[in-house]
């Protein structure tokens, strides 16, 4: 009896420790990785997060969706004497890490700030946080103390709602290749020409995912005679 006692309040707290929110982020090795999000027992009224990166020149775009107002940029428009009227802004997620204001330049820290507004607002389940770069590069992503982290509603009212966002969550980017592997370029060294056909021989025959990926230039999902005449239908081309 001790042990069952223990084993479930071993569960009870792990329950009780669980994320409002969680994130998971997935790279999509063409330029971009997709930071998805999931509320569950609750629903989002607005995030304020932190971002950094290992490289900001690489950084060329921040997608939010699903939010309908972005806080630091009508609060831009505000203190600079300015009026709101709807449509509210939302064309620039991006904001100052310790203080009020929107940034327009990817800086190495920089946050991120949305909110959600409706009409008896029920707030929003999940969504998704899309980050492009034109090089391989390294988003962490963390929970911005000056907005509060993530707001919400739980068990009927507004609240500050928990994430596993705590540590730290690393999001890589891969940039897209440049290689023109379906015009025959097998061996990505921007020509077509012996070194491709050897590729394709190097692999003749296979069907393994590791083999179509070096040599599958046809995209037939095999290693073969296709391939040898994609290689020679552009022998010659150069990049």
């Amino acid at each position: 009896m001790k042990k069952l006692i223990a084993i479930l309040a071993l569960m009870a707290a792990g329950s009780a420790y669980a994320a409002d929110v969680d994130f998971v982020s997935v790279d999509k090795a063409d330029g971009t990785a997709e930071v998805t999000w999931t509320a569950t027992g609750c629903t989002v009224l607005g995030m304020g997060l932190e971002v950094a990166v290992d490289s900001a020149d690489s950084l060329t775009d921040v997608d939010v969706d699903s939010f309908n107002v972005f806080i630091d940029q009508a609060f831009d428009i505000v203190d600079g004497g300015g009026t709101l009227t709807e449509p509210l802004p939302t064309s620039n997620a991006k904001a100052s890490v310790g203080a009020a204001g929107s940034v327009a330049a990817f800086d190495a820290d920089f946050a991120l700030c949305a909110g959600y507004l409706a009409e008896n607002n029920t707030g929003l389940a999940s969504g998704k946080i899309t980050f492009t770069a034109d090089a391989d590069s390294s988003v962490t992503l963390t929970e911005n103390a000056t907005r509060g982290g993530v707001v919400g509603i739980k068990d009927g009212a507004v609240a500050p709602l928990t994430t596993n966002l705590g540590a730290g969550l690393v999001v890589d980017i891969t940039a897209a290749s440049s290689c023109h592997f379906t015009e025959g370029d097998a061996n990505c060294d921007d020509s077509v020409d012996f070194g491709d056909i050897q590729t394709v021989l190097n692999n003749w025959g296979m069907t393994d995912t590791a083999s179509l990926a070096a040599a599958d230039v046809n995209g037939d999902s095999s290693v073969d005679f296709g391939d040898i005449q994609t290689v020679l239908n552009n022998w010659g081309m150069s990049w």
